[in-house]
């Protein structure tokens, strides 16, 4: 069952914008192999890490901000 539940993941995934698979990997990254989920995910490893350099854009922070805020309500 957990593995259909993962490959229904991945196909959701394989739709969605590069940074958002940038972002799960991102995110999963301590229980994942980075190239492999690269390469599963259809994205480069340099890709990947390039993304993990980038700062966060003035909208971004925004973002974080008002999601923070959320929270607390």
């Amino acid at each position: 069952m957990k593995g259909i539940r993962i490959i229904k993941k991945i196909l959701g995934l394989l739709e969605e914008k590069e940074y958002i698979r940038f972002r799960y990997i991102k995110e999963h990254a301590d229980s994942l192999n980075i190239k492999k989920a690269c390469k599963l995910l259809n994205v480069s490893c340099s890709g990947y890490y390039k993304y993990l350099e980038r700062k966060l854009s003035a909208h971004g922070i925004e973002n974080s901000v008002l999601s923070t805020e959320i929270k607390k309500i």
